[in-house]
């Protein structure tokens, strides 16, 4: 299983960094895990063909996770790429569709078939890609409830099996109460360190997990506990980095 960070930008821009996204090899497909602003230059750099990508994977709804959607498959498209897309999002399929209408990208322009999914289906594919909810956007239940807004709060982590080894990427989260179940069987785990506690990173170091990848920025109380602690397995995701577990 072979994972490449693309990108570790948080919510706020940073220069030299993208935003978050992973590109991911299981079962011989190529899925992209998040899709923030600056994905396709790194696509770019890769050298991917249009055809290469198979499956692209939205974990929340927040722009450093999902601005740079329109502009891959607006890419795709003039790149002339003629292979199935499916595109699994975490809320109202129909909601997608919309926003990629309103940038004008018409799947009757495409020369491939766009497929937009419920992230559940996931389940039920055969990628070895489980989605487990998360609390990350429970924060904005109040303002959704007062507008009568129809978005949904739901954002993913996701536990990806490839033969015999387990990986997880939990893309934001406010905690890890939610992969409890999970992070005894996991060899490598991507994970959120500007959102979570140093005592929830910390508890990951006792469970014996061979690859600890702190991403999506790092808190200055992490970063200090990780210098003076020289942990062995725990590292800094650096954008371009090619993981393998």
């Amino acid at each position: 299983m072979q994972f490449t960070i693309l990108g570790t930008g948080s919510g706020l821009p940073v220069l030299g960094k993208g935003q978050a996204a992973i590109l991911t090899e299981v079962k011989d497909k190529q899925i992209l895990f998040d899709c923030g602003e600056g994905t396709t230059y790194k696509l770019l750099e890769l050298e991917m063909q249009p055809n290469d990508l198979d499956v692209i994977v939205i974990s929340h709804m927040h722009p450093d996770h999902a601005s740079g959607l329109p502009m891959l498959i607006q890419m795709l498209y003039l790149q002339g790429r003629t292979k199935t897309l499916t595109l699994y999002v975490p809320e109202d399929r129909k909601r997608t569709m919309r926003l990629l209408n309103d940038f004008y990208l018409f799947e009757d322009k495409f020369d491939f078939n766009l497929i937009i999914s419920d992230i559940q289906e996931l389940r039920k594919s055969s990628l070895g890609v489980k989605p487990i909810l998360n609390a990350h956007l429970e924060g904005y239940k109040d303002i959704v409830r007062k507008y009568k807004l129809d978005n949904e709060l739901k954002s993913y982590s996701f536990v990806i099996n490839d033969k015999d080894n387990v990986m997880v990427y939990t893309s934001d989260i406010q905690d890890l109460d939610h992969l409890k179940e999970e992070l005894e069987k996991v060899d490598c785990i991507i994970v959120d360190a500007i959102h979570v506690s140093l005592s929830k990173i910390e508890m990951l170091f006792n469970l014996g997990i061979k690859r600890i990848i702190l991403n999506h920025g790092i808190s200055d109380e992490i970063q200090s506990f990780i210098n003076e602690s020289k942990i062995n397995g725990v590292e800094i995701a650096e954008e371009g980095k090619v993981i393998t577990c």
